[in-house]
């Protein structure tokens, strides 16, 4: 199909949905955007097109009769805050991406249309984005949806590097494979690649370290990655943490998103060098003098749509998510 029938057919597509949803949200009205997740004509709105973006490439997990019990697994270690039993089971994190990336990706897709400032990173030539504990692929599809709203430069030289200490090497492969080929995304547009590496040892892989990583990075993100990493290891997190701004180059960006909830709280020494004061992971990264601080939420929902409105269909359940936002700025 020619070019020019690729833009009609968006262009109709667009009027139609925008009539039968009232819809008012700029990043679904994009034609750019529509060009791309309506490439095959198989799509009903941006959102239903990031999940079955998610569920092409995870189909033979779904339909594995051990899902639903790996399932609940997975749920018992996260209430125990087991993390490391879920991330160390190379049974689990197919299931895990099956699972949880679909929520995430879809509140990872509005974060960055929602703020200018992430859209303009998104738009930067030869940009590198670093994205830190991001093996399930949540960012993958998130990002690449965003990127797709927020630039019409097909030969933009994105890459988005997923980092995780969990092989996740099959389920990575086919989610970028998929989105290739339903959203036609070309090589000189966006390129994929990922690294099996300890963030907390900073750990080489392919010639390459964590903090190697980090110092060539425009954006390094931490989305629902260091209440995890402070359980594991609190004095390794904040070396970590220090690690960051020591690499960040000037003008780079740090985006932390994580949970709003208790289960960022951290214990922290007070004055009388006890462990009752209790704050929150941001509080502790918003006083770094090195860091600016573009972007500051403490509490960002992220709803799914009004089934009515916009129903979205997906085997497993979608959830609203409440986190924190801050975007920061190296100095």
């Amino acid at each position: 199909m020619s070019k020019a029938k690729l833009k009609k057919k968006a262009s109709r597509l667009q009027k139609k949905e925008k009539s039968k949803l009232q819809l008012k949200e700029k990043k679904e009205e994009n034609k750019h955007l529509l060009e791309h997740v309506y490439y095959l004509g198989r799509q009903t709105c941006v959102s239903q097109a990031i999940l079955n973006i998610i569920k092409t490439a995870c189909q033979e997990h779904i339909s594995n009769e051990a899902f639903e019990s790996n399932l609940q697994q997975i749920k018992t270690h996260f209430f125990n805050r087991e993390y490391d039993a879920i991330f160390s089971e190379p049974k689990y994190l197919p299931i895990y991406t099956t699972a949880y990336a679909p929520s995430r990706a879809l509140a990872y897709n509005e974060l960055f249309t929602s703020h200018p400032e992430l859209m303009n990173i998104l738009a930067t030539p030869n940009a590198y984005i670093y994205c830190m504990g991001s093996g399930a692929g949540s960012e993958i599809v998130g990002l690449t949806c965003a990127n797709l709203a927020s630039s019409t430069n097909e030969n933009q030289g994105l890459e988005i590097h997923c980092q995780d200490y969990a092989d996740y090497s099959k389920v990575q492969e086919s989610l970028e494979k998929t989105l290739k080929n339903q959203w036609n995304i070309q090589d000189s547009r966006i390129k994929y690649s990922s690294s099996v590496a300890d963030v907390l040892k900073n750990d080489n892989t392919n010639g390459m370290t964590v903090d190697e990583h980090i110092s060539k990075a425009t954006l390094v993100t931490a989305m629902f990655l260091m209440n995890e990493l402070f359980t594991m290891s609190k004095k390794e997190t904040v070396q970590l943490i220090t690690r960051l701004v020591k690499n960040l180059t000037k003008g780079s960006y740090f985006l932390l998103v994580d949970s709003a909830g208790s289960f960022s709280n951290l214990n922290v020494n007070n004055s009388e060098g006890d462990t009752k004061k209790t704050i929150m992971i941001y509080q502790l990264i918003d006083m770094i003098k090195s860091f600016d601080i573009l972007i500051k939420d403490d509490a960002v929902w992220y709803r799914l749509p009004n089934e009515k409105v916009q129903p979205l269909h997906y085997p497993t359940k979608l959830n609203n998510m409440r986190y924190f936002l801050r975007l920061y700025q190296k100095i």
